[in-house]
């Protein structure tokens, strides 16, 4: 009986050490998945702020192109009033100049 009983001691002692070594066991792949967790999430909001500044770029691009067509439209609509103004200047002179040549040439035939 004392035989049995110590067999029954290192028996529960070898399954609280099995379960206290499963224990540790669970614990430390516990926190290397927290750690792969921590790494993806850091991984993920690296890879968010690389999207939303590529955004930011294409953003800044476009933006700078509108302005651009905004300013060269507005630079060649001036340019068209004045070609249209100077042009309109330049008809009146050619009709002033016209009407002068032909009351000239009336009263040079008289």
């Amino acid at each position: 009986a004392l035989v049995m009983e110590r067999n029954q001691q290192r028996r529960l002692l070898t399954q609280m050490v099995q379960a206290w070594v499963r224990y540790v066991d669970l614990m430390h792949r516990e926190r290397e998945l927290e750690k792969q967790n921590e790494g993806a999430l850091e991984q993920l909001r690296k890879m968010r702020e690389a999207k939303l500044a590529a955004v930011e770029r294409s953003l800044n691009v476009s933006g700078r192109a509108m302005m651009k067509d905004c300013f060269f439209g507005w630079r060649d609509a001036k340019k068209n009033v004045e070609r249209r103004e100077k042009a309109m200047a330049q008809a009146g002179r050619l009709i002033a100049n016209s009407q002068q040549a032909l009351m000239t040439q009336v009263v040079n035939a008289w």
